[in-house]
């Protein structure tokens, strides 16, 4: 819990502070004065005489008064809320978030003032060239979610080719909407035009390759092996959080190109070219080779800068606090609590 403390108990009551602050390092020592004297001792093998469940949520609910005391001004909240639905492209939730809070003709007038938040260090897209692809990325969002990989594909090739072109640098949001499409294929029920996409697509992907690219594409090809895969060991790649995850990388994708040209240019109703013939233009194995000679350089070889991923500011924030505990987790010598993010926010599971 990082109080850095030593403190002792007797018969369940806890007594006064023995010594502070406590470094790393410290072993568990007994000395005893008399012949024949026992000890027994209790390393967690038996239930603690003590109340140890108790301090520890004690402590933790101490942590959470002294966090929930630091002055926050009223719209720091709604601005961090707002930047995130803007950063993923959920237009309408953004829209009636803005109705509600009585922001919307304001968002019309300036979507990027409305959306500015304090400075953030971490990379995240500039709001106005947000704003600018905000109806592409939810459309994207929409198919993908929707389970409609060819209808995406459709959008980005209409109105942001750079991502299918560039394979250098989005090579592997190519890899993953070629997996997600195989995946709705077998979701679908139509086995043979998946094992058919496989092998003009997914089969660039053979050879030498980096082994989180060959697991991944192992699992994804053995889903059709399956009759019922809903219920197999693969079934999480029938879920909404693959999709969710394939969706978060084409949007941050399209963020990146939008913050490279200074936005993108408004044109929904763009006619779309036919997607099946669009499955061609992704070039999976040049760019997964690339990367692979990347990884396999010689130390001090210069390597390809690779621009970060866009993130939300809430992202930036959460990480942030997660380095710091873990820093200071680092700094005690691993010792105590180890913070625990999902723990944190929504309670300890079950």
């Amino acid at each position: 819990m990082l109080v850095e403390l030593l403190a002792c108990s007797k018969n369940g009551t806890r007594l006064k502070v023995a010594h502070r602050p406590v470094r790393a390092g410290l072993y568990p020592t007994i000395g005893l004065h008399s012949k024949g004297e026992i000890v027994q001792v209790n390393f967690g093998q038996k239930p603690f005489v003590f109340d140890l469940e108790g301090m520890l949520a004690e402590e933790k609910a101490a942590q959470r008064a002294a966090v929930d005391r630091i002055p926050v001004s009223s719209g720091v909240t709604h601005k961090l809320v707002r930047q995130y639905l803007l950063h993923y492209g959920y237009k309408e939730t953004l829209c009636a978030f803005d109705e509600a809070a009585g922001l919307a003709r304001e968002a019309q007038q300036q979507p990027a003032a409305a959306a500015e938040g304090a400075a953030m260090s971490a990379p995240s897209a500039d709001p106005a060239d947000a704003a600018s692809a905000l109806v592409l990325r939810s459309r994207l969002r929409k198919c993908l979610l929707a389970g409609d990989v060819d209808g995406a594909l459709a959008l980005l090739a209409a109105q942001c080719p750079v991502v299918l072109a560039d394979s250098g640098r989005f090579g592997e949001v190519h890899f993953q909407l070629a997996c997600q499409k195989y995946i709705e294929l077998v979701r679908c029920g139509r086995v043979e035009e998946a094992v058919l996409f496989a092998q003009s697509t997914l089969s660039q992907l053979r050879g030498p390759s980096a082994a989180s690219v060959e697991s991944s594409l192992r699992d994804v090809v053995a889903l059709a092996a399956y009759q019922n895969p809903e219920a197999s060991p693969l079934a999480h790649l029938l879920g909404r959080g693959q999709r969710d995850a394939v969706a978060d990388a084409v949007n941050a994708a399209v963020l990146t190109v939008a913050s490279e040209a200074g936005g993108l240019p408004a044109s929904p109703g763009a006619a779309a070219p036919e997607a099946e013939g669009s499955w061609a233009g992704l070039q999976l194995r040049p760019a997964l080779l690339t990367r692979l000679a990347e990884q396999q350089q010689p130390m001090g070889a210069a390597a390809v800068a690779t621009p970060p991923r866009p993130v939300s500011r809430v992202e930036a924030l959460l990480q942030q606090l997660v380095a710091v505990q873990g820093a200071l987790h680092e700094a005690n010598g691993g010792q105590g609590w180890m913070f625990n993010l999902q723990e944190y926010m929504l309670g300890p599971t079950t």
